[in-house]
């Protein structure tokens, strides 16, 4: 058995000032790269009051992660009052996963073609934000958007290509600015990308009934989160909201097309729901 991890990783921030009121502008970028590999060599017997059975097999799985991001931030004061954020950001994530499995057939390695695979994936996400914040008295407001451009590709013909908009809003009000009882409304649209794992076609036997394999046409999770919050003295809070999910990911039991008595676990897109909740 062996089992080899090596991590690199490299940062650079740089930060210059604008003005006397604290605007900055700053520029990040970071790298990391993470190698594994691991093996094992296996051996077993089954006897029997009449026969011994054999059995020698191996496998090795490598995998290779490289993540870079950049960003391009501008925080803007124009005064205590009002400020404005803006920026741009580019996300790179390349990986490559293999995996060797062997048995001993006959005096000779013989690859298991069940389990073996070589999958690589490649994500880009660029991406633009702006988000303007004011404080006027009692009230304060806080809204913002997000653009997004995600493209990927890998083997298998897995591959994918869209734009979101994230549109968010925080509006405050201070009922008592001395003993801190406040309301807040917010709005906020996120994402959840499929993981790449989810994607690949791959076919992984689970059982001798079961496998497990990916969905290339599987779309990203939208939700969109509306709520009401209530601040009795910076102490204690109530939210009551409601969220709206579409397309959301999850895996279902379905019987194999070809071999009815097969079930494959597969991953898909579930239709819109709607949760209503308070704590």
């Amino acid at each position: 058995i062996h089992n080899i991890r090596d991590n690199y990783s490299a940062t650079f921030n740089y930060i210059y000032k604008l003005d006397t009121l604290g605007s900055t502008l700053k520029l990040l970028a970071d790298y990391t790269r993470r190698e594994t590999e691991t093996g094992n060599d296996n051996f077993s017997r089954i006897t029997s009051p009449t026969t011994a059975v054999d059995s020698t097999y191996r496998d090795n799985s490598s995998s290779l992660y490289d993540i870079t991001t950049a960003t391009l931030a501008l925080d803007k004061k124009f005064s205590p009052r009002w400020s404005l954020r803006a920026g741009v950001k580019f996300t790179y994530n390349d990986m490559h996963n293999d995996a060797l499995y062997e048995y001993v057939k006959d005096g000779a390695w013989v690859c298991n073609d069940n389990q073996s695979f070589t999958i690589n994936y490649t994500e880009n996400i660029a991406a633009a934000y702006g988000i303007a914040s004011a404080n006027l008295g009692r009230w304060s407001l806080v809204a913002g958007l997000r653009g997004e451009y995600t493209h990927t590709y890998g083997r298998n013909d897995v591959g994918q290509d869209y734009f979101s908009l994230f549109p968010n809003a925080n509006l405050s009000w201070q009922l008592s600015k001395e003993r801190g009882h406040s309301i807040v409304a917010q709005y906020a649209r996120t994402i959840e990308r499929p993981r790449f794992w989810c994607l690949t076609p791959q076919r992984t036997q689970i059982s001798d009934y079961t496998y497990q394999t990916g969905n290339p046409l599987l779309a990203p999770a939208y939700e969109q989160d509306i709520s009401l919050t209530l601040v009795l003295g910076h102490r204690y809070t109530l939210t009551a909201g409601v969220e709206l999910q579409k397309d959301e990911i999850n895996q279902t039991i379905r019987a194999d097309a070809d071999n009815p008595d097969m079930l494959g676990i597969h991953w898909v897109n579930f239709d819109n729901t709607k949760t209503w909740y308070a704590r």
